[in-house]
């Protein structure tokens, strides 16, 4: 029998967060969601209808703490998106039926008024669209409204509202801010939490040379481009809970002999399990955990020795590897609601001798690598026309072995290769098939990168990748790089290290999320390895200063990390008799924590 597939391989298991998206819409009730920028899908439009908005009736006083948490949405019958802070969930679909924050249906109103009521205990009844909230908001309450200019950005908590521009609608459009990452010249972007727009729930405004507007001027004519962003400066003025850089993290475990690989903007994980037969045969099967519940995935054909689950989107799809008894190991996309599809991803050619999958991102496209005779290469399987088709990327000339950790659908990804003397190179591989390796800490420094995160500025994609690389000192140091991508043209950054905290010997950055989180492993000088979360304002941490001393938990292992800050990883509880026997493990904040604004390179 084959070795057990393993979920997690130092260099190129990479779980990307969900690509924040970016989709304008109507504040108005009638209005359905309509694409801003395209390329990603829609909230579905519901059925249900309301006999009259909230304002026409009767309305009852709104208690404490409505409109928090994610039965929210449930209980107003529709479904959570997938995007929340301090506890306030994105909610869809927009179905038109009456609500207690003065709209119809989860329009881009109902989440702003929701937001100000469970996190600041403020309301304002009336509010017409998208473009009035701020205005009527802060006149209503007294609250400070901001504008853009040179310094001047909203913060995490912050309300906007945007509207305007050549040929842009009447209705504007709100949303709530939940990171900055804009750098000393005023270009970056600003992540936000919307509803009625993209199924995620993310999106974010495009800041340049401090000019901030919202959606694609290319797009319907500019109908959905909004050049007018104004911000109620709630996050100053009423000081929602700001992270300390101690922030608690509740650890919920999946049982012992379970692996996590990725995690999902719904908190959705993939991964596997592994235990033993009454006759001693060791057994490995991919499972995803969503809801409390841990749900196997089946097998994709008999006489299956193996499979893993190495990443999830948020559409539930399922990046799998599955290896036959005594055979080769293939590469499937695997639809995890309802009962389990398995679809073998294509190979090129007859001879290929195992291909694996390692990451899916939100359009179902996967990225993973297949070995021939001659080698290895880099494979993206790209979704489309209900199926995929396989798109080869190779190593750079005087190098070989590619393999990808992280592929996005624009035809960027990234990984490893190896140089002509065995050196490994962290690498970003072009949409043209070019591969470019990335400038490690020093020169001829051994580096790798294992994930990556897209964001839109100004008509380029901006790539945040990480990994690691040598420090002068020879110690494996966990790094990022900054690379952007226009047209035929590709940039970098050089490597900026992230640091080795005190006490450990080496660390690895893995996975991060939209707000600039990065998560990863230390290694101690005992050999043994833990976790650690790295955020822009606060720098690594070690899990174990983030987790109740009580709790009994030691975090071994972080993988991903979506923008929830929830974190997906493995470790054991001191209390068990056999600590040496780990559990996937997923790590909640126990309030969202806020970030301050970023400087990048």
């Amino acid at each position: 029998m084959r070795p057990l597939l393993s979920i997690a391989p130092l260099v190129f298991l990479a779980a990307i967060a969900p690509v924040p998206g970016a989709w304008a819409q109507h504040g108005s009730a009638a209005s359905l969601p309509t694409a801003g920028r395209p390329g990603l899908a829609p909230v579905s439009p519901g059925t249900g209808a309301g006999s009259g908005s909230r304002r026409d009736r009767v309305r009852k006083a709104l208690t404490r703490g409505e409109g928090a948490g994610k039965s929210w949405c449930s209980d107003q019958g529709g479904y959570t998106l997938g995007a929340h802070y301090d506890n306030v969930y994105a909610c869809g679909p927009a179905t038109g039926t009456p609500d207690d924050f003065d709209t119809m249906g989860f329009q881009c109103v109902e989440l702003s008024a929701r937001f100000l009521w469970v996190v600041y205990h403020d309301f304002v009844a009336n509010i017409p669209d998208g473009k009035d909230l701020v205005h009527l908001a802060g006149a209503a309450l007294g609250i400070p409204i901001g504008t853009p200019g040179p310094g001047s950005l909203p913060a995490p908590g912050d309300v906007v509202s945007m509207w305007g521009g050549p040929a842009a609608d009447v209705y504007g459009h709100t949303a709530v801010v939940t990171a900055v990452q804009v750098d000393a010249s005023g270009n970056g972007t600003i992540t936000i939490m919307e509803q009625n727009a993209i199924n995620t729930g993310w999106d974010q405004l495009d800041v340049s040379h401090w000019a901030e507007t919202y959606g694609d001027p290319n797009y319907a004519g500019g109908l959905y481009y909004y050049t007018h962003v104004r911000w109620l400066e709630l996050a100053a003025s009423q000081g929602p809970p700001t992270h300390s850089g101690t922030e608690q993290y509740d650890v919920r475990g999946l049982g012992r002999g379970t692996q996590l690989s990725a995690l999902n903007g719904s908190g959705q994980a993939a991964g596997a399990i592994q235990w033993k037969t009454r006759t001693g045969l060791r057994m490995q099967r991919s499972f995803v955990y969503r809801a409390g519940r841990r749900t196997a995935l089946g097998v994709p054909t008999t006489h299956v020795a193996a499979t893993a689950g190495m990443g999830i989107n948020g559409h539930g799809m399922v990046a799998a590897s599955a290896t036959a008894t005594g055979g080769a190991t293939r590469a499937y996309a695997v639809n995890s609601w309802g009962t389990p599809a398995w679809w073998r991803l294509p190979l090129p050619a007859s001879h290929v001798l195992d291909a694996a999958a390692t990451s899916i991102d939100e359009h179902g496209d996967l990225s993973g690598w297949m070995r021939v005779p001659a080698g290895r290469e880099g494979v993206v399987w790209i979704h489309g026309h209900g199926g995929y088709r396989t798109r080869i990327l190779h190593a750079n000339r005087g190098f070989r072995e590619p393999l990808l950790a992280a592929a996005d659908h624009w035809g960027d990804a990234v990984g490893t290769e190896l140089s002509s003397a065995g050196r490994t190179v962290a690498t970003v591989w072009s949409p043209w098939g070019q591969a470019f390796p990335l400038p490690g800490l020093t020169s001829n420094a051994a580096s790798i990168a294992s994930g990556m995160q897209v964001r839109w500025s100004g008509g380029r994609r901006l790539l945040e990748i990480v990994g690691a690389s040598q420090s002068a000192s020879g110690s494996l140091e966990a790094c990022r790089w900054q690379v952007t991508v226009r047209h035929h043209w590709l940039d970098w950054s050089n490597a900026q290290p992230l640091g080795i905290p005190t006490g450990y010997r080496s660390s690895l950055a893995i996975g991060l999320n939209a707000n600039g989180w990065i998560v990863g492993n230390l290694l101690r000088p005992d050999g043994g390895q833990r976790a650690f979360l790295w955020e822009p304002s606060q720098g690594m941490v070690p899990m174990s200063s983030l987790i109740s001393a009580t709790s009994g938990w030691v975090i071994t292992a972080a993988r991903s990390v979506n923008d929830a800050g929830q974190i997906a990883g493995e470790g054991y509880n001191r209390g068990w008799a056999n600590s040496g026997a780990e559990a996937g493990v997923i790590l909640t904040p126990e309030k969202r924590p806020q970030h301050s604004v970023s400087s990048a390179s």
